[in-house]
């Protein structure tokens, strides 16, 4: 029998496994999982197709009592690898609902050790907050091009007894796996923050009560959590003096990558992150294990893309430390400075970002259709009903129409700000792109261009052949989000071959010297040449 006594025969299903067959499951699995891994689990480039078996009474009673965390035994298949006996609840927060239900999924649950494909648990999101289906992926990967470390997304058919349940947003989770591959260590002290309430990280006093296991939850040494340090990082960000806050933080977090995070929020119009409208949210924060050095973790990022004249210091008054951080003149303009490369990395109308929704998009947009339950909330945070077909369409255009009108908007608020490219930052010339051959003001895609202005510091080196690099001598050029190969790179000059996915028209071109940011220009773009 399965844990809990229950038989897993399932239509479409197979028998519960005793002992002996779950350990003859185990090496199956393993067997059949060679030449697979986490990286093919996580393929970006197609729909996954995931079957899950479990007695049809327990999927009942897990819609039935949906909103509680109940662990249901079952079998989890993906491409012919199968993992025996794995603990499934219903999952989420505002996304909860009975009608498709949020998933996850725990390997190990019920079988000690065991994982999948190196996996211990995945998350699958029914997206009933994001009638688009595609605004998770989206920004984890625009979080990833940040240089930030976040979960692996992609999108699957999830198929239960057999039955197609809809289209899942499919997550790797936040944990010890995720940990060792991103941090290094897996043995530190990983928190979760749970919403409870408008907190914006002030001071509760000394009692660690005050602030685990809310809203700080603990995932690691859950029986020991050793909450101190995570007092004190708390309190230190509440009273150190304004003297000495930044040295007392940089002894306990990277405020820069802080920042990064909260720039990439910020781009995305996210209004339920870390400086989010309704205090902090989604994110997990880990303590290494020797040190007393902290990181934020994105999570959880079905809300982001909404206005797009969301103003780049939203909230930032109210956040304590945001507000103590960008309150020095130089991490407010490391904070502009974020954004501007979040800029360069999304591009415009056209751009990289605009791109990757319409690839997406067209890439689900079958499966989304079939959908046989889908399920959306009418505004931020409505309730949540019947998602129709013309719904995820209307949804996708509002994606466009974020990206298009967001870059500008955010390029107006630089200026506002009085972003000055920092220290080293290259200045380009108005003007200053021109084709490489025959000095039109007009770049092809394909053919070669030249850029000329002012790159610090940088000697003159030319790339040494096929395949040119993106970054050569500390430079890299962004054409509407995408990094254009560097051919010859000097002080004064830069050499480059136009990337073929830059689209006819207006497009914004920006240079980056040691990931330090410079001014953006505007050039013109004609027909692409034959590849």
């Amino acid at each position: 029998m399965a844990p809990g006594g229950r038989n897993l025969q399932a239509a479409g299903g197979r028998a519960g496994v005793g002992w002996f067959a779950a350990w003859l499951g185990l090496l199956t699995a393993a067997a059949t999982a060679a030449g697979q891994t986490s990286e093919d689990f996580f393929d970006p480039s197609v729909v996954h197709e995931i079957r899950i078996t479990i007695h049809e009474r327990d999927w009942r009673e897990l819609r039935d009592r949906y909103q509680e965390n109940i662990y249901f035994p079952a079998d989890f298949q993906w491409r012919g690898v199968t993992a025996y006996d794995v603990g499934v609840r219903s999952r989420g927060f505002g996304s909860r609902n009975p009608v498709k239900p949020g998933l996850k999924v725990d390997f190990n649950r019920y079988n000690a050790g065991q994982t999948f494909l190196g996996l211990k648990t995945v998350h699958l999101k029914n997206a009933a907050q994001d009638a688009s289906m595609l605004k998770e992926r989206l920004s984890m990967e625009f979080f990833r091009r940040m240089g930030l470390p976040v979960p692996r997304v992609v999108h699957a058919r999830v198929y239960i007894n057999g039955r197609y349940a809809g289209l899942y947003v499919v997550d790797e989770a936040i944990d010890k796996p995720f940990l060792k591959s991103n941090l290094g260590e897996d043995d530190g002290y990983l928190y979760e923050y749970e919403w409870d309430g408008p907190y914006y990280f002030e001071y509760r006093g000394s009692d660690p009560a005050a602030y685990t296991p809310s809203p700080f939850k603990p995932h690691t040494h859950e029986k020991d959590p050793q909450p101190g340090p995570l007092v004190e990082f708390i309190r230190t960000m509440n009273q150190a003096s304004d003297a000495d806050f930044h040295s007392a933080m940089a002894a306990l977090t990277d405020l820069r990558l802080y920042l990064t995070h909260a720039a990439v929020e910020s781009y995305l119009g996210e209004v339920d992150g870390i400086v989010g409208d309704s205090g902090l949210a989604n994110f997990y924060l880990y303590r290494f294990e020797r040190r007393n050095w902290w990181r934020f973790i994105p999570w959880d990022k079905d809300n982001t893309f909404r206005d797009i004249d969301r103003p780049i210091f939203k909230n930032a008054d109210t956040n304590v430390l945001m507000r103590r951080t960008v309150a020095a003149p130089e991490m407010r303009a490391a904070y502009l400075e974020a954004l501007a490369k979040s800029g360069a990395f999304a591009g415009g109308a056209g751009g990289r970002l605009e791109q990757d929704i319409r690839r997406y998009s067209e890439q689900v947009r079958t499966a989304v259709y079939e959908d046989p339950v889908k399920q959306c909330s009418k505004e931020l945070f409505g309730p949540i009903g019947p998602c129709t077909n013309e719904e995820f369409e209307g949804a996708v255009a509002h994606l466009l129409e974020y990206v298009q009108g967001r870059h500008e908007f955010v390029r107006v608020e630089l200026v506002a700000a009085g972003r000055q490219p920092g220290q080293g930052a290259p200045r380009l010339n108005e003007g200053g792109a021109a084709d490489a051959l025959t000095g039109a003001p007009v770049l092809t895609p394909g053919g070669l261009g030249s850029l000329y202005g002012v790159f610090p510091g940088v000697a003159a080196e030319e790339a040494s052949g096929a395949p040119w690099p993106t970054t050569l001598g500390g430079v890299t050029v962004y054409i509407n989000g995408f990094a254009a190969s560097l051919r010859f790179v000097s002080e004064g000059q830069v050499n480059f071959e136009v990337p073929f996915a830059v689209a006819a028209g207006k497009a914004p071109l920006t240079a980056l010297v040691n990931g330090v940011v410079g001014n953006i220009i505007m050039v013109a773009v004609g027909a692409s040449s034959s590849k």
